[in-house]
């Protein structure tokens, strides 16, 4: 979904939002900072610790925090209709 949201984007020559512009070259460098599947990776504990730390934190008890782990989970969480359909 998001290959082909930035494949319209090119094409149709659409202003990203937040004036945000990624050159493909980043995909290729090794910072984290210039490249979102290597921030992904780098950072990727530090928040998963930072939401479980918040999860049980009393401060956030009116938040609700949802752990989906599969794609059938987060299929299942956004289906408006729920896992039983008529």
């Amino acid at each position: 979904m998001g290959l082909l949201w930035q494949r319209h984007r090119h094409h149709s020559r659409a202003e990203p939002w937040n004036d945000n512009r990624a050159s493909l070259m980043n995909f290729w460098s090794w910072n984290p900072e210039r490249n979102i599947v290597r921030w992904a990776w780098v950072y990727r504990s530090r928040y998963r610790a930072e939401v479980a730390t918040a999860a049980s934190d009393t401060t956030w008890a009116h938040s609700i925090v949802h752990g989906l782990r599969t794609r059938a989970q987060v299929a299942e969480f956004t289906d408006p209709l729920g896992p039983e359909r008529a």
